[in-house]
């Protein structure tokens, strides 16, 4: 059983947004592109871009054309949605019920 965490566009009014790098890094400058992901890199917010070619790159929030008061602020907090926990409460209990079952299972001695 595979869990998938699910893009929450809700997030962060940077997602879905078009964006062009404008400075010249990693042979991705000048290129545009629509921001799909936004993590913290030390005290820096960064960008996950996938470019029109298809392709996804990571860069700083100041590599990009976007205005500096848009830059969103690190969160102390972490964010998870109330409505996941559950899920995830069912998750991590199917888990230990899976690795305890295999722990009980003996193996034939050999004679």
């Amino acid at each position: 059983m595979l869990y998938i965490a699910p893009l929450i566009t809700h997030a962060s009014p940077l997602i879905d947004r078009a964006v062009r790098i404008v400075k010249y890094h990693r042979r991705v400058g000048g290129q545009v592109g629509i921001v799909r992901d936004l993590f913290w890199k030390g005290n820096e917010p960064w960008l996950v871009i996938q470019l029109t070619s298809g392709r996804r790159v990571a860069v700083a929030y100041g590599w990009t054309d976007l205005p500096p008061e848009t830059c969103p602020t690190q969160m102390t907090e972490p964010e998870l949605l109330p409505s996941g926990l559950l899920e995830m409460a069912i998750y991590w209990r199917g888990m230990q019920a899976h690795r305890s079952s295999r722990r009980i299972q003996t193996r034939p001695r050999r004679t």
